[in-house]
This record gives C-alpha cells, structure tokens and sequence, in this order.
C-alpha cells in the first residue's frame, strides 16, 4: 500500500500510481516503491539545510536552533541560485529547497529509475516544477560546467550488512553505488568556492565522512548532534561542508566550525527547536 505524506505546501507519494509501472510487469509492492521513503531524517535534513545555509551566508553568530533566529532572510545576492540534490528518492529535498529558496534552480539527481519517476510524479504536483530538473544519472559520471552553491544529500548509510532484497531499497541504504569517499570527491568537483554541502549520516559514518573530507578540500562549517529523546545518544549528525577551511586565526574571515545539538522530542512532545525548524514543513507542526 502507499503511503502519502501531506506536508504544508507539497505531497508526497512514496510510489507513482500503479498505472506508471504496468510497462515493467511488477507484481511486488515493494518493487513499486522507491528506495528511500519520507523519514525524519529526510526532512530535518531539508529545514536544516536551509537555515544552516542562511546562516553560513550571512555569517551570523548563532549557532543554536532557537525559534527566535529562524528564519534568517537572505538578501538577493545571498540567496542561492543553483542546488543540487544528490539521490532524490521521492523528491522530498528538492521541494523542500524549492519552497525554502523562491528563485533557485535545482538539479535533483538520482541512479534509479523508479525514484525518478517517483520523483517526477510529486514535483510535477508542487508549485515548483519549473524550478527542479530531474535527471537520470549516475552522479560520478554527471558533467555540469556550472558550479552549484548548495548541495544536499541523504546518502547511502551502511557499507556493510544484509541487503535489502528490494534493488531500490539497497541502492538507497548501502553505499555499494556511492561511497562516501566517492561522495565527497563528487561534492567537490560540483561545489562553488562559496557554497555550502549538507548531509546527514548515523554518527560513526558521519565521523569518518568528517575525517576524510579534508582530503577532498572540504571543512565542516556546522556539525549538528541529533538525539530521539534527552536521555538516549546521538543517533545522527547532520554537517555541512565547505571549501572555507577554518582560520588559525581569528582575524580571518573565515567562519570557525560550530557545534551544536537538537533534541527531536522531550515528555512525549516535539521540543522548541525541532518544532522551530519544522514547522514550515510539518503539516500539523505549529
């Protein structure tokens, strides 16, 4: 069965309807649906990103996701024009960044053929559809002459394990397809001199993608701890890189890597921060 998700602006449907795959004689549910559904992850991904981005471009001093900094407006020449989506599943970043940023043109890419289509069916049902191309590609071989000011990208998780049987889902969860080296050597090669990449992995996949950043002129400017709840450890950490490596001096202009923390829910209730940064999204978030 699919599973829509109804978001303030946008919907999203985990599968095309049924009648876009009837040329391919699928008979699983599962093979009809994209790799990667809407998660949490998804779409803290996507409000961070564009609050994170409005604070790397105005440099402001904040580093807390508190309801009084958001949103940070974004003068003309601050604004992005170009974004990159890597591995668009449903589309979910894509639209995001659409509503977050009126005039930027997005590039949302993917490998698969069902997310693509997937992809298609929710843009062209938003508001934005003249705004996002889609292209089917694999993004290690993707020429584009034009550097890009944002990226975002929800990548692959886990390098080892079982797989899922579902093709897409094991294209969207294992990074047999996309390393994350691989990844960063991509993000480098498409990224603008002043632009910013934001992702988000499980902690030690997320740590190791910092460590080996540097190698690819890469530096993180925000790293951003996520807890479910106060008592348990992190479980994600959402990051931001950028060709700006940080001063050894404070005299440079250089932004110096910020540090800091959301905590998702606290007594069974979404807390400030996170309803703060969602609340643009989230349907019933207010």
């Amino acid at each position: 069965m699919n599973k829509q998700f109804r978001f303030k602006q946008f919907t999203i449907d985990n599968a095309p309807p049924a009648a876009n795959f009837a040329k391919q004689s699928l008979n699983n549910d599962e093979n009809q649906k994209c790799g990667m559904p809407v998660s949490t992850d998804g779409v803290l991904l996507g409000a961070w990103s564009a609050h994170i981005y409005r604070q790397f471009r105005t440099a402001s001093p904040s580093s807390l996701l508190l309801p009084s900094s958001l949103p940070v407006q974004l003068s003309e020449a601050e604004a992005p024009r170009k974004i990159l989506d890597i591995g668009t599943g449903t589309g979910l970043l894509s639209l995001m960044m659409a509503q977050s940023f009126s005039e930027a043109k997005i590039t949302a890419i993917d490998i698969d053929d069902r997310a693509i289509q997937t992809a298609q069916h929710n843009i062209e049902r938003s508001p934005w559809a003249d705004r996002i191309e889609l292209i089917q590609q694999d993004i290690k071989k993707w020429e584009n002459t034009e550097k890009v000011d944002l990226i975002v990208c929800n990548p692959p998780y886990f390098a080892t394990g079982l797989q899922a049987q579902s093709k897409q889902r094991a294209t969207a969860r294992h990074t047999n397809e996309l390393s994350h080296r691989t990844l960063l050597d991509c993000i480098a090669e498409h990224l603008a001199p002043n632009g910013l990449a934001c992702l988000i992995l499980p902690t030690e996949q997320a740590e190791q993608c910092l460590k080996s950043a540097p190698d690819v002129q890469l530096y993180p400017y925000q790293i951003t701890q996520v807890k479910t709840v106060p008592h348990k450890a992190t479980s994600r950490i959402l990051f931001s890189l950028s060709k700006q490596a940080a001063p050894h001096s404070t005299q440079q202009s250089v932004p110096q890597c910020k540090h800091d923390e959301i905590i998702i829910k606290a007594d069974d209730r979404y807390t400030p921060e996170f309803t703060a940064l969602t609340k643009s999204f989230y349907l019933n978030m207010r």
